[in-house]
């Protein structure tokens, strides 16, 4: 079978998207009980600061709970009616799947996997900070945040923010965040499921909920997912268990959740192919490239929510982050093993009132990295204040402003040039913003940000040319951004326009090669600015029938600068695009619920060309664009259910990943053909 033969043949006639999200998953009472039986924290319900900030800023929440019934969203909601989901569904994954294709079906996220354990996403063409309750997963190490360690099942929504937020998070705040949040599950919850799919995979996955007091205000979740999946290309498999354990309390005016969970992940990549080896056989593996990867992470994290009053509020939260990884490849010389630790703690006070929503708090976090090519040894240490105020004004006007302080120090032992090195970085952030409710359905709001990602410990250690200092600048951003939000009872119009002035944009070069390392390593790029728009609808048509849409327009150029060629030349790259993203992506889709058991998902999505990797003289040509077709069905048969994806649905050949090699070479990384995947559960 060859199927970059296949063209695609036609797609869907939809229209719309992903606003607020709703996915009518499970036939259970989850969230009906959640309802009747748990109350709200006052910071996460009855909130008309946070619930006017959410409704304002263009966020997508895919929500996998089910849909209330109007009283009981009445209820939920009534600090802003306008605020309550439409619903419209993003194609769903069940218990084993990955979220990273849930995640990556919006056209506002782009996302990257050549040969690593798990994508990286990116929003407005910069790095995206994954959150889990409000905590960040990568704030790390370069190697992308492993999302599989969260079961489906647990998982109340995820909430895709494009907004510039360095005040609350960060290093890892300039492109915006991705926010998973867990459920309180308010009964108790049995389920097992087995999966099969093609190409070859197969997996188990089991979850339960146990309530631990008649009050139901304590519950237990444990879950674990195991799965073997191959690729197309020889020597392609992944294979993974994930195990978790969640203790979780929810009152009137407390919460708490208590995670651990332990990630093994052991994968197979068949290594990049020339151009020549792409066209003979592009499921191949190349003899010298084939990695043997294996992947551990042990997780903690501690989320507490304390209500003093009817104005203040108490928060901490805090993570520890363990992981080791160890790469073979076919040529010894290649190998590495690695291991890194995260502590993270975020202390914070809230105050609210009529007038004024003020969030004071704290970072901490002290992370280690070593890897046995590079870096015998280095810490980072940052400590970080905050302050972000949130005003009401008058009937129909908002008004906030926030800042940050974030103080950094790095250093470790260089291996290959034996000597040490360390660095120091303090810098701030800034936002402010003005936002005018022309009524209860439209409002519109003007931002200003300053904002900046840290370097991460590993990408500093692979700064060549270096012997006193890590070398890398952290990354700054002014972003000038203008968002609009249009909500009824069956339409959701969502619209960001934005410019970004960026400095010492971090970026992998795969060309520069060091004593350090063969694979490239991690520079600044001369400076920079993005011009973008980010557009999303939804629409309900019929209670059985929702449409919905969304794309990005992100076009992220050099201001000015120069760059070296095949030929040593230094070439001026003004205007060039900064390659690896593409300027243009778009996605429509719609969700048909047949009847009360059968319901039907369809998808095209669009990704423009663009440069490959590494191409910043633009010379060597894009790489062309691409469709792809989802479709999902779902059947609810008393306690059994069964879900059946397929992704790429007309065989479509493209490549996952290209880059450059030496300046003029490109390495391609082809993607898979269709894929599908049956999952079957029982409920206990």
């Amino acid at each position: 079978m060859q199927p970059y033969r296949f063209r695609t043949l036609s797609a869907i006639i939809l229209l719309s998207i992903v606003g607020q999200i709703s996915f009518a998953d499970q036939q259970n009472n989850d969230s009906d009980n959640n309802v009747k039986n748990v109350k709200n924290v006052k910071a996460t319900s009855d909130d008309k600061h946070s619930s006017a900030t959410e409704y304002t800023l263009p966020t997508i929440v895919i929500n996998y709970a089910n849909h209330l019934n109007n009283d009981q969203n009445k209820t939920r909601n009534n600090s802003n009616t306008s605020s309550a989901p439409i619903n419209i569904s993003l194609m769903p994954n069940y218990a084993n799947q990955s979220i990273d294709r849930t995640i990556e079906q919006n056209a506002w996220v782009n996302s990257n996997n050549s040969s690593a354990a798990n994508p990286s996403f990116y929003l407005k063409g910069q790095r995206a900070s994954v959150l889990l309750n409000g905590i960040p997963l990568n704030q790390f190490n370069s190697q992308a945040q492993n999302i599989s360690l969260i079961p489906q099942d647990s998982i109340e929504s995820i909430a895709i923010d494009p907004t510039a937020s360095s005040v609350l998070y960060g290093g890892m705040g300039l492109g915006g965040t991705i926010n998973i949040e867990q459920k309180f599950i308010a009964q108790d919850k049995y389920m097992i499921g087995l999966s099969g799919g093609y190409p070859f995979g197969a997996g188990v996955n089991v979850f339960i909920n146990q309530l631990l007091d008649n009050e139901k205000t304590w519950s237990l979740q444990l879950a674990n997912n195991s799965q073997s999946i191959d690729g197309y290309r020889d020597y392609s498999r992944n294979n993974s268990n994930n195990a978790y354990i969640a203790l979780m309390h929810q009152t009137n005016t407390q919460k708490l959740s208590l995670n651990f969970s332990d990630s093994y992940q052991y994968l197979h990549f068949p290594g990049a192919l020339n151009q020549q080896q792409s066209d003979d056989n592009p499921w191949q593996a190349t003899s010298n490239g084939k990695e043997k990867y294996i992947n551990h992470t042990v997780n903690t994290q501690l989320n507490f929510e304390q209500t003093l009053d009817k104005q203040w509020q108490f928060n901490l939260k805090s993570q520890y982050q363990q992981q080791w990884a160890n790469a073979i490849f076919a040529d010894s010389n290649y190998s590495s093993k690695q291991g890194s630790s995260l502590f993270y703690l975020r202390p914070s006070i809230v105050f609210d009132n009529d007038f004024v929503k003020n969030t004071f708090g704290t970072e901490f976090n002290y992370q280690t990295f070593r890897q046995s090519a590079t870096t015998n040894n280095a810490t980072q240490t940052n400590i970080a204040l905050f302050n972000q105020s949130d005003f009401t004004l008058a009937k129909n006007w908002q008004s906030g402003i926030g800042g940050r302080f974030e103080h950094s120090y790095t250093t470790g032992d260089f291996i290959s040039r034996n000597s040490s090195g360390s660095q120091v970085i303090n810098i701030s952030a800034g936002d402010i913003y003005l936002q005018y409710n022309w009524s209860k359905s439209f409002n519109t709001r003007v931002s200003a940000s300053y904002a900046y990602q840290l370097p991460f410990i590993d990408q500093s250690n692979l700064t060549p040319g270096t012997t006193t200092s890590f070398g890398l600048n952290p990354q700054t951003a002014w972003v000038y951004q203008l968002d609009n939000t249009y909500k009824d009872d069956r339409l959701t119009l969502k619209n960001s326009t934005y410019w970004m002035l960026i400095n010492n944009q971090i970026d992998y070069n795969p060309n520069l090669k060091s004593g350090d390392t063969s694979f490239g390593a991690n520079i600044n790029l001369p400076p920079t600015q993005t011009i973008g728009n980010l557009f999303a609808l939804d629409y309900a048509w019929l209670p059985s029938l929702s449409l919905g849409g969304s794309f990005a327009f992100n076009l992220n150029t050099f201001r000015s600068g120069f760059f070296e060629d095949s030929n040593k030349n230094n070439v001026d790259i003004s205007n060039n695009q900064v390659p690896g993203q593409p300027p243009f992506t778009a996605e429509i889709h719609s969700h048909w619920q047949f009847n009360d058991k059968l319901s039907f998902w369809l998808q095209e999505q669009y990704y423009s060309a663009s440069y490959a990797y590494g191409d910043y003289t633009n010379t060597l040509g894009k790489q062309s664009g691409y469709f792809l077709t989802n479709l999902s069905a779902k059947y609810q048969l008393d306690h059994w259910q069964f879900n059946f994806n397929i992704y790429n649905l007309f065989n479509k050949f493209y490549y996952s990943y290209v880059s450059t090699y030496n300046s003029t070479d490109l390495s391609y990384y082809p993607a898979d053909g269709i894929v599908a995947m049956l999952n079957i559960q029982y409920q206990f």
